[in-house]
């Protein structure tokens, strides 16, 4: 019996004479994904109907937790309507875990033991046991009946029972709580309120300024804005907290490792790089009015980093430029315990590519690969706007099924560091260009140590990846950088103004 959908109940119950449906189960839980109930320790044609209580086997992959279970009325309905002894509770079901009393822990009313699912699971539950003699003729069809009135009132006790609405109302606040703690607006404000007033006025411009669309991850003496190195303790905590609340938690961990690989690469060059190699060297400025019905935006950047919104309220509207680079690409000696040998911050930017390069074919390849030597560096670095050249490579359309799925993964590992809004956004304009539109090209070598290079470019976006330069420590071809950019317009301006 295979069960899906979201909120759904699960019964374990069978309608051959071979499994009487006095076996009767029910369960319900909040966004099931998929799942399977299957009979536990025997098979189908050896099921023992003298073995009293019979166990099944129920593999669910949930995102939830329980929200019924049978109650007492339910059981004794069944019970009574059957002409069974109705046994106790202990009989009837195996908890999952020991019974708790705080009912924020998922605590049933009336005693009941509390269950928990949260991944793939196999879970056993107990159905009620069979007659020692299996029902036929008007007995037979009398329990086909009580069956189905078993499962329709389980609905009616489903979604009436207290445990769902205490879950439903859970889920609820959590949600609120999450989208509490991911506005910018609040973040931003307080951001600026623990400034004093020297600090505020560098660390804001208008947001008309030319000053909002530049942008570049070398390097430099100084940048607009203000730099975390000239903040107190609780000024730089506030802003961290901004640029938290503006990505992802794989965005915000990988920025702030990126920040922290100054302090490498200052051991790596010596005392003479102590201008230039500095992890709190990042430049935070906010364009314009913050407010909930204002347009401003915020700019997060430094070596090897530049994060660029523009908002309306706590809205993001535009996230790109977006790039993120790591010298060294991976660490070939341990420098210390946050940073040990093999650490490798955008792993998975560089190892999908290389999967997808490796799996294409001669005829795949070919089309993939680009003409003359391995690009230097991304195209149009620092400039306002993404590059406008024709996208090259071997269109998505000419990929295998699971080809495209290596492509999605790719693209994903640089939508993922931004917030849920925004990745939805991104997907789903590209799911309306057409994804069969986007071209995948690689130039450079197919392995690690070697110069190499690779784009994605649809209609609404463009990715480039590219791996050249050695890392401070000499080691060839570990040294990354990569983008992501907008092709209808990047600081939500359209490139055609530009």
């Amino acid at each position: 019996m295979s069960i899906s959908g979201s909120s759904v109940v699960g019964y374990a119950f069978a309608g051959k004479r071979s499994w009487p449906p006095s076996w009767v189960g029910a369960i319900c839980w909040q966004d099931v994904v998929s799942g399977s109930i299957t009979p536990s320790g025997a098979s189908r044609q050896g099921l023992s109907l003298r073995t009293g209580v019979t166990w099944f086997s129920i593999s669910l992959r949930c995102q939830g937790t329980p929200a019924f279970a049978v109650r007492p009325e339910l059981r004794r309905l069944f019970y009574s309507l059957a002409g069974m002894k109705m046994p106790p509770w202990s009989s009837l079901v195996r908890p999952l875990a020991s019974p708790r009393t705080d009912r924020s822990a998922g605590n049933y009313p009336l005693g009941q033991p509390a269950m928990s699912i949260s991944a793939i699971i196999d879970a056993p539950l107990v159905v009620l046991p069979p007659h020692d003699n299996p029902p036929t003729g008007v007995s037979y069809m009398r329990s086909r009946i009580v069956a189905a009135g078993i499962v329709l009132t389980g609905l009616l006790i489903c979604q009436a029972h207290p445990f769902a609405q205490e879950a439903t109302q859970r889920n609820k606040k959590a949600k609120q709580g999450q989208a509490r703690a991911v506005r910018l607006v609040p973040a931003a404000k307080a951001f600026l309120e623990g400034l004093s007033d020297e600090q505020r006025s560098q660390a804001t411009m208008e947001y008309g300024s030319d000053k909002r669309v530049q942008w570049h991850f070398i390097p430099m003496e100084t940048r607009k804005g203000l730099p975390i190195m000239e903040m107190e303790a609780a000024q730089k905590k506030a802003a961290m907290k901004l640029l938290r609340a503006a990505v992802s938690k794989l965005g915000y961990d990988q920025a702030s490792i990126i920040m922290q690989l100054e302090g490498v690469l200052l051991q790596l060059e010596g005392p003479e790089s102590k201008g230039r190699r500095n992890p709190e060297k990042y430049y935070f400025t906010i364009f314009g009015k913050v407010g909930q019905k204002e347009r401003w935006g915020l700019s997060i950047e430094g070596h090897h980093l530049s994060l660029n919104f523009v908002l309306n309220g706590n809205t993001i509207i535009d996230s790109t430029p977006q790039f993120f680079a790591s010298n060294p690409a991976e660490l070939k000696e341990s420098y210390g315990e946050q940073f040990p040998k093999g650490l490798r911050v955008l792993r998975a930017e560089e190892q999908l590519g290389f999967k997808l390069v490796k799996s294409l074919s001669e005829t795949q390849l070919a089309g993939a690969k680009l003409p003359g030597d391995v690009p230097a560096e991304i195209r149009a670095a620092g400039q306002p706007q993404p590059p406008t050249d024709p996208a090259r490579g071997i269109s998505a359309a000419d990929l295998t099924e699971e080809q495209r799925g290596v492509l999605k993964k790719l693209m994903r590992a640089y939508t993922a560091k931004m917030k849920p809004m925004v990745v939805k956004q991104r997907w789903e304009a590209i799911e309306k260009a057409g994804f069969e539109k986007i071209k995948f090209a690689w130039a450079g070598a197919t392995r690690p140590g070697i110069g190499h290079y690779y784009a994605v470019q649809g209609p609404t976006f463009v990715i480039e990846f590219v791996n050249v330069q050695p890392d401070a420590a000499g080691n060839p071809a570990n040294h990354v950088h990569c983008v992501w950019r907008d092709m209808q317009g990047d600081f939500d301006l359209p490139i055609a103004t530009q």
